[in-house]
């Protein structure tokens, strides 16, 4: 019989402090730094890399399309238990807004914990100063499937990251969810393509809902919903998401099953007859890529990221390659899925932290206007709220210092720096003082 994932009621907890502590801070360096006028990192599938946060991206299908550019991460823990999903989601996200963490570090972040939706996201997203807004399932009416995917098109139409809890076709799975995964993009009707941030005629407005984060409140949400059954608003047709095993972007459509899944389903459906007669996947599959899954219809859980914590700063998406892959040249070998050494407790394969190469992508910047790249080593150093202390700059936590003058504004930084790959780095680019 197939196992869940993870359990989100039994979640596996780890006393010991992390094997590896923290690589020796590195001296307070300042240094200049040349950037040519490139606009656009060179193409690399063999490493963490990511476009443009709000870059458009091309739907499957007619109708309307959101994206969400997403690394292809392959989770440690495949064949092992619980897993590393919640962990790799997080990691992504925090690429994605300029900063790399470990998957092991991500999971102390969570309390010495599975990070796992709806029950340790909120903290691990605060302990590594991440803003962020968390589906209310405990304040949404049941069933909140539809409610769901409307908060993630309001979330993936504004260029945030979005991970969700999801049913696996098995049997013996969870009632909540089996696996995490992130959503790349999303596919509706009656609403116009928009994943470049700006809000249309069926989007709830921009705001703070009632926990003061970023994102729709439960009213506007239902009114989403309502909006969607009449035809006056968007209805969501299919969701994309990767599975953290393999290379493709998969997808999850209404009222289609395929070797994917399907977009909704309740969790007496979501079992391993619907896979084998409906799906056409075995049961248990093969390899770990042969899973079909589906969104909960009953109950929504999930994490969107939508920025950092602390004060205003340029927005910053990074880049990482393991370092003996630049010097080879297989950072550009083409699709491939990425994954650091695994030296989590939970797989015990200890293996060893390699260098990874540091690159960036800056947006939305001042041509001929000097700017800092400020790297953290500890969030711990970094402000959580927007106007409190000392700014970031004049704050001097930082342990290293890159100046340079922005040639445009959309800046490429390349191999900037060199990491440890078990170790937490947070960078942050403000105008130079």
């Amino acid at each position: 019989m197939a196992q869940p994932l993870h359990s989100k009621t039994s979640c596996r907890r780890w006393r010991d402090k992390p094997k590896r502590p923290l690589p020796p801070p590195a001296a307070v360096v300042v240094e200049d730094l040349l950037v040519p006028t490139v606009t656009a990192l060179p193409e690399g599938s063999a490493a963490l890399v990511l476009s443009a946060p709000d870059a458009p991206e091309k739907g499957r299908g007619d109708g309307g399309y959101a994206g969400v550019p997403l690394p292809p991460t392959r989770m440690w823990g495949w064949g092992r238990g619980n897993g590393y999903c919640g962990e790799t989601c997080m990691q992504q996200a925090l690429l994605r807004y300029g900063s790399y963490v470990s998957a092991e570090r991500i999971r102390y972040a969570a309390g010495n914990n599975e990070l796992l939706v709806g029950v340790h996201d909120k903290k691990a997203a605060k302990a590594l100063r991440l803003a962020y807004d968390a589906f209310d399932t405990d304040a949404m009416r049941e069933p909140q499937g539809e409610a769901f995917l409307q908060w993630a098109l309001w979330h993936v139409r504004r260029g945030h990251h979005v991970t969700a809890g999801w049913y696996i076709f098995t049997d013996g799975g969870e009632d909540g969810y089996d696996h995490i995964m992130p959503i790349a993009g999303v596919a509706t009707a009656n609403g116009a393509t928009n994943s470049d941030g700006a809000a249309d005629a069926t989007q709830p407005p921009q705001g703070k809902n009632k926990k003061g984060a970023v994102g729709p409140s439960v009213a506007e949400l239902e009114a989403a919903v309502a909006a969607a059954r009449d035809g006056s608003g968007a209805r969501v047709t299919a969701v994309d998401f990767c599975d953290l095993a393999q290379a493709p972007q998969r997808r999850a459509a209404r009222n289609d099953f395929t070797r994917d899944g399907t977009l909704l389903a309740t969790r007496e459906t979501a079992c391993a007859k619907v896979a084998v007669e409906q799906c056409g996947v075995a049961s248990p599959p093969a390899t770990e890529a042969g899973y079909a899954y589906a969104l909960p219809m009953e109950q929504g859980f999930g994490i969107a990221v939508t920025g950092n914590a602390g004060p205003p700063t340029e927005r910053l998406v990074l880049r990482v390659a393991r370092a003996d892959d630049v010097a080879s040249g297989r950072d550009n070998d083409g699709p491939a899925m990425w994954s650091e050494p695994d030296w989590g407790a939970e797989d015990a394969l200890d293996e060893a932290p390699c260098r990874l190469a540091v690159s960036a992508t800056a947006f939305g910047l001042t041509p001929g206007r000097a700017y800092a790249l400020l790297r953290f080593d500890d969030p711990a150093h970094l402000p959580e709220k927007p106007s409190g202390g000392k700014g970031l700059f004049e704050g001097k936590k930082w342990r290293r210092q890159w100046r340079f003058t922005a040639p445009a504004t959309e800046t490429a930084l390349w191999r900037f720096d060199d990491i440890a790959s078990d170790g937490a780095y947070f960078y942050r680019l403000v105008p130079a003082t």
